[in-house]
């Protein structure tokens, strides 16, 4: 038995995803354990003689066992994924935050994936979020865009969809689940180039979307992190990002892998324009060169995540 213990909550998505890999990258430095219910927890660290437990994203019951003293004299990692209170956050992000910010002096180490963090403190750490997705020529002339992941509010589906709306040079797919209003429905469906797929997507059906498409849309209004940059760099795809702070670092990296949309709509729409007339077989030449050196960085990073929490 290891003296660490990974704890998954989620049962799906980038965050379960994410553990997972974690888990394998860590050549066995951790016992892995997917939460299945408080009491089952509970029955774990008390049969076991864990020194760290390593928690891979902020959930309720991690506060519930601190309150309970089942957490005493235990090494405590939190990967804290969503740093910050997103524009449009729902009331069970905003409770999560609080209560971290009541119990943050608990944990040993926090790790943030974004460096616009503002936690002070020698116990936060940022790290780059590494490549984590599982893995599984052009039909016509017009510019595939793809919106992906779990619908929120705070990942603009709207300003998206008026910008590209029955724009002949461009075909859009939005994919994910999540609440969509009628309103938005409504506009998809007078949209000639904008197909809706409101599920959860599984590995087979991103594998799809993502060979089909010319460029990921991240037209957020705001971010704490994502991992899905790295993924578009692994099928060598371009990545549309908004003009928010949270993406000055990645968009001045890149010339040609990473383009930026502006959220005033009259300059996205001139850049959507500039977009179509500079596409061509050396654009996406650059975009996937470029997107293999992202896609080689993010799986190095691996071994810098692993060491720092094995400290």
């Amino acid at each position: 038995m290891n003296k660490n213990l990974l704890v998954n909550f989620p049962r799906n998505g980038g965050v379960k995803q994410f553990s997972d890999w974690l888990a394998k990258k860590s050549n066995g430095n951790f016992d892995y354990y997917q939460f299945n219910s408080y009491q089952e927890l509970k029955t774990v660290l008390k049969k076991n003689n864990y020194k760290t437990i390593i928690f891979g994203n902020n959930n309720i019951n991690i506060y519930k066992l601190l309150l309970g003293g089942y957490l005493k004299s235990l090494k405590l990692i939190l990967i804290l994924h969503d740093h910050k209170i997103r524009k449009d956050a729902s009331f069970k992000e905003v409770v999560l935050i609080k209560l971290f910010n009541l119990f943050k002096n608990k944990f040993y180490k926090i790790i943030v994936h974004s460096k616009n963090h503002s936690m002070k403190g020698n116990s936060s750490h940022y790290l780059k979020m590494p490549f984590h997705y599982e893995e599984n020529n052009d039909i016509n002339k017009k510019i595939r865009l793809l919106q992906f992941g779990r619908i929120d509010s705070y990942k603009n589906i709207e300003g998206l969809i008026e910008i590209v709306s029955n724009d002949p040079m461009f075909e859009l797919i939005i994919a994910g689940s999540g609440e969509i209003s009628n309103e938005v429905k409504l506009s998809i469906q007078k949209s000639k180039n904008i197909t809706l797929i409101n599920q959860y997507i599984n590995a087979e059906i991103s594998d799809v979307l993502f060979k089909w498409c010319d460029f990921l849309c991240l037209y957020y209004l705001d971010i704490t992190q994502t991992g899905l940059i790295d993924y578009a760099s692994k099928y060598k795809k371009g990545v549309l990002v908004s003009d928010i702070k949270d993406f000055e670092d990645i968009a001045n990296q890149y010339t040609h892998f990473v383009s930026v949309m502006p959220l005033d709509k009259k300059e996205a729409r001139v850049s959507l324009l500039r977009l179509a007339e500079t596409f061509d077989d050396n654009m996406k030449a650059n975009i996937a060169f470029e997107a293999e050196e992202n896609y080689i960085q993010s799986n190095q990073a691996w071994e810098k995540y692993v060491d720092e929490l094995c400290k």
